[in-house]
């Protein structure tokens, strides 16, 4: 699977800027990925059965597990950074991911935008120690087996002494075996030393071209023309609260509007626009205008809070952050009030 194709996919479950600019700026240039090992919020459950979700998550059944965050200084939008109860949570995240097998890498979005090769060199390396560890536990194996033909041959020599034969033979055929097996272990060993140079000199000539850092859109548009079937149309809206059952489905939808803010502080200095039920209510639907399509939306956003309680329309594709339903708006005629 390309990095293209995935985004197309995974478009809607993308929390930031910065998680679409990893899969491009960093991530698909990492040799060797398989995007179809690769899941976006990734679901898990901590120690006390929280319900809690993972940027992305890389697995390979059997040999490979790391859980990906893509951390910013500011959760809550203060400016002031984390709060101890914030730091708390973040230790108790990272820890469940741990105790459950995974290896958590932690990148911060700035590094992701401005230090994309730094991030690269994080993940090959991580790679490179999870291919060791293979090539490792096949030498473990084939030295574990040497040690059994051992045994088995001392068994058999000590077995024709008490009966008075001599088992010069079989020893013979077992001390060939054993050299077998010594050469195929000195095989695998320069298996990896030479697999180890090869990484660190692709990682030496490995050179990045200028990649644009313009944030994609992380909801394609469709043609303006809307069906009125189906809720697809403000002629024909479905309510808020049914937001959940269509998520990643393009709808109409209609709520009143009971929070408004915008977060300059915050990644991406998104503005929200809440529906229904105010935050942290989980019940709750958000509309989200990013910081860099916010100018196109100045006619509607300058009424400020006289727009609470007024009932808007908005079309687009539902996507979910974290378990919240929501719609990216990112032209003027996706909503209406």
């Amino acid at each position: 699977m390309t990095p293209e194709i995935w985004l197309r996919l995974n478009a809607a479950k993308l929390g930031s800027p910065f998680e679409g600019m990893f899969i491009k700026q960093v991530l698909a240039h990492l040799p060797g990925v398989d995007f179809a090992h690769l899941q976006a919020q990734a679901p898990f459950q901590d120690i006390d059965g929280r319900q809690r979700y993972c940027d992305f998550s890389y697995e390979v059944p059997g040999h490979f597990k790391l859980a990906i965050e893509i951390d910013g200084f500011d959760k809550r939008g203060t400016g002031t950074g984390m709060t101890h109860e914030d730091f708390v949570d973040w230790q108790r995240r990272h820890a469940a991911l741990v105790s459950q097998g995974w290896d958590v890498l932690r990148i911060a979005n700035r590094d992701v935008r401005d230090h994309p090769q730094r991030c690269l060199q994080y993940l090959t390396l991580i790679m490179k120690q999870s291919q060791l560890g293979q090539l490792n536990r096949a030498d473990q194996g084939s030295l574990g087996e040497l040690q059994r033909s051992l045994q088995g041959a001392q068994a058999a020599q000590e077995s024709a002494k008490a009966k008075g034969e001599s088992l010069e033979g079989a020893l013979l055929e077992a001390h060939k075996h054993v050299e077998t097996l010594n050469n195929e272990t000195r095989t695998l060993k320069t298996s990896v030393w030479a697999f180890a140079f090869v990484l660190v000199a692709a990682l030496g000539i490995f050179t990045f071209k200028d990649v644009l850092l313009n944030r994609e859109q992380t909801t394609t548009l469709m043609p303006r023309a809307y069906s009125s079937a189906g809720g697809d149309s403000c002629a024909n809206p479905i309510s808020w609260e049914e937001a959940g059952q269509h998520v990643g489905q393009r709808k109409a939808l209609m709520g009143p509007v009971v929070q408004f803010t915008t977060r300059e502080s915050v990644s991406g200095s998104p503005t929200f626009i809440t529906l229904g039920v105010a935050y942290p209510d989980p019940a709750r639907f958000t509309l989200v205008i990013w910081g860099n399509d916010r100018s196109k939306f100045q006619s509607i956003l300058s009424h400020g809070n006289d727009l609470l309680s007024r009932k808007v329309c908005a079309v687009g594709v539902i996507g979910e952050y974290r378990g919240q339903p929501q719609i990216i708006l990112s032209e003027p005629d996706q909503v209406a009030f």
